[in-house]
């Protein structure tokens, strides 16, 4: 994925603690971030985490056609989307 940068705030100690020991990568969110029912920025928004949340990466990404990268995420136990342009892989 082109645009997400990678960024380690979270030591991997601490991200096996979250994750329950499992190996998992994360999305962390920036302001304006908003969770979508599908990649776009006109499609239904499921929920606007805060700043620096970390939602689970579900293995896929797409592109849409306006040059957004966008990553599958699980927010508050439902599939989403957030954009590349508030998100950066943790």
């Amino acid at each position: 994925m082109e645009n997400i940068e990678s960024t380690l705030e979270l030591s991997n100690e601490e991200l096996e603690l979250i994750s329950g020991g499992k190996k998992q990568v994360f999305v962390k969110t920036s302001e304006g971030a908003t969770v979508r029912i599908r990649p776009g920025r006109d499609q239904q928004v499921i929920g606007r985490p805060k700043p620096g949340t970390l939602l689970c990466y579900l293995g896929e990404t797409k592109k849409t056609s306006d040059g957004l990268s966008w990553a599958k995420v699980n927010f508050e136990g439902f599939e989403g989307w957030v954009s590349s342009k508030f998100s950066k892989f943790a």
